[in-house]
Order: C-alpha cells, then structure tokens, then sequence
C-alpha cells in the first residue's frame, strides 16, 4: 500500500491533482501506447508506458474511493486502502474451486473485512 501511496502524493503535486475525474481515459490512452510500444518492439518504451499505465489505475482507485467517500458522507469514510481490503475479501471467495460468485457472501466478507456495521448506507 506504501507504493500506491507514494504515487498518490505524487499525483497530488501534478497539475491534474486528486480526485482526478479524467483517470480512466488517460488510463485507456496509456494502455494503448503500452500496446503500440510493444508491437514496435520498444521495451523501454513499454515499460515507461507500463508505469503511465500503473499511475492511472492508482489515480482510479483513488477516484473510486472519493466518489464512494462522497456519498457515504457521515457513514463512514472510505479511501484506497479500504477497497483494497475489500478486493481481497471478495476475491479469496471468488479463488475458491469453482469460482462461485455469491453476492450475500462477498457482502458480508466485505462487511467483516472493514468492520462495517449494517445500516441503509451500507445495506
């Protein structure tokens, strides 16, 4: 989570800042100059591109977690390392033999991961 950190801290000091509402088309663009770098061959250029690609998913997440932030108000508060916590809970269900996909039981991983209590904003 440090790492992701760091490029947030970063992000903030650029002129586009945080939340930064164009990051999933700047992410799009930047993978697909990873894709053009790498037809061409360029390896260097594609790992630049990569840590573009990297920079932007950060800045999305970052942008998830405020949006989500934003309408829970006074519920709770949610930032990047919540839905990162979240992602795990949900996903070591989803890794299970079968990949079975149960909303109720990734609700309430999700739940116990945060410590969330029930409520409307929640439910």
């Amino acid at each position: 989570m440090r790492d992701i950190d760091r490029i947030l801290d970063l992000a903030a000091k650029l002129p586009a800042g945080l939340p930064d509402s164009g990051a999933l088309e700047k992410l799009t663009r930047e993978y697909k100059e990873l894709d053009e770098a790498l037809d061409e061959g360029d390896i260097l250029g594609a790992i630049l591109e990569g840590g573009d690609v990297a920079y932007y998913a950060c800045k999305l997440l970052n942008l998830a977690a405020h949006r989500i932030d934003r309408v829970a108000g006074n519920e709770m508060s949610i930032g990047v390392s919540d839905l990162i916590v979240a992602c795990q809970a949900k996903y070591a269900l989803r890794a299970q033999p079968g990949n079975p996909k149960d909303d109720a039981a990734e609700r309430e991983a999700v739940r116990r991961a945060l410590n969330l209590r029930g409520g409307d904003a929640i439910d």
